[in-house]
Order: C-alpha cells, then sequence, then structure tokens
C-alpha cells in the first residue's frame, strides 16, 4: 500500500472534483497516522467508535503540536474565527500548508473546538469541505509557481503574480472580466468546482 503524496500539483486539482479525496486531504491523509486509519479506500467510513476515537485523538496531537508555534497558533485561531463567520474573509496561509502535513486536520480541529458544540458537526465538516477545496486550489497554483502569492476564502482563491504583472482570481461571478491598468494585467474567473 502506497501512501498517498499531496505535494505535486495534479493531487491539488484532483481535489477540486474528486469527493473522497478531497475528503482524505481535509482530514489529514498525508500523516501517516491518518493513512494507517482510513488507508485509500474509495469509501472512507469511521464506521466504528474506536475509529472516530483515534481519528480525534491524532487531530487533538496534531493541533496541540501545531498551537505551540507562533505562527502556526494564529493560523488555527483565524482559521477557527472565519470558517462559521458570515463575512466574507481570505486566509494567507498557503506556504505553510506546503511545509506542515496535518495542517487541515489540526484546523478542523480547532474550529471544532472553539464552537465547543454550540454548531453542528456536520456544518463545521461542509464548511470545512468548502475550505479544502479552496485551499486545494490555492496549492495547485502554488506548485504550478511557488513565486506568486495566493490567498484564499471560502469560494475564491487569489493568485498575484508580481513577476509576471498579472493578478487573476477564481470567484463566485457568471462572467468572466478581465482589464489591465498600470501595465498590470487583472482577470477574474467564475468559481467552476461544485460542492
Amino acid at each position: 500500500m502506497m501512501i498517498l503524496s499531496f505535494n505535486r500539483a495534479q493531487y491539488f486539482h484532483q481535489n477540486l472534483t474528486d469527493k473522497h479525496q478531497l475528503c482524505a486531504f481535509a482530514l489529514g491523509i498525508e500523516l501517516p497516522s491518518v493513512y494507517t486509519l482510513i488507508g485509500n479506500q474509495r469509501v472512507m467510513a469511521l464506521s466504528s467508535l474506536s475509529e472516530q476515537n483515534r481519528l480525534e485523538a491524532i487531530a487533538e496531537q496534531c493541533y496541540k503540536r501545531f498551537m505551540e508555534e507562533p505562527r502556526l497558533h494564529s493560523v488555527l485561531n483565524e482559521y477557527a474565527d472565519n470558517i462559521l463567520n458570515s463575512e466574507m474573509a481570505v486566509l494567507h496561509d498557503v506556504r505553510l500548508h506546503a511545509q506542515y502535513a496535518g495542517l487541515p486536520l489540526a484546523k478542523y480541529y480547532s474550529a471544532l473546538k472553539q464552537t465547543d458544540g454550540h454548531w453542528d458537526r456536520t456544518t463545521i465538516w461542509e464548511k470545512h469541505l468548502q475550505w479544502c477545496q479552496a485551499l486545494s486550489l490555492a496549492l495547485y497554483e502554488h506548485y504550478q509557481d511557488p513565486r506568486s502569492k495566493i490567498s484564499y476564502g471560502e469560494k475564491t482563491v487569489i493568485i498575484d503574480k508580481p513577476h509576471d504583472r498579472q493578478c487573476y482570481s477564481y470567484t463566485t461571478i457568471k462572467t468572466p472580466v478581465s482589464f489591465e491598468l498600470n501595465q498590470y494585467h487583472y482577470s477574474q474567473r467564475p468559481w467552476q468546482w461544485e460542492d
């Protein structure tokens, strides 16, 4: 059994259309302990209470380890603050995701912990998947051009390429928009991946 590698652009691009792979990414399958628990089966059901408890223990362990690092501490708190907020927010942590395996799982745990049972877990999970889908597109773009400055939100990804004098974004608009300003090319593209 081969452990999936989430370090190449095509894996992140596949997350945009493959719900199973997106779920695996959102649960931190790049961690060997998570991979051992859920594997690469097409049906990912944590059917037993012991499997669910084990995944939660892995998430808590990841969360605690990341909370000890100041920049990851703020990333986890910012995610938990924004995931259920109705106002639009964008995160700037794509490079950290490229460096730290398990960060999506720790973020999910952080959101659960912060809501302290006041939100339904299913609602938090669905929101987490939407953010992970946008993160997947952001990571895809990062691996295509690591010099880019990339931010993402629930259904928004913004890619700024100062070295190419262009900035483009994917968002919930219906019709693409493009313009030039001070020799800098800007474009907005429709978000084309459904939940």
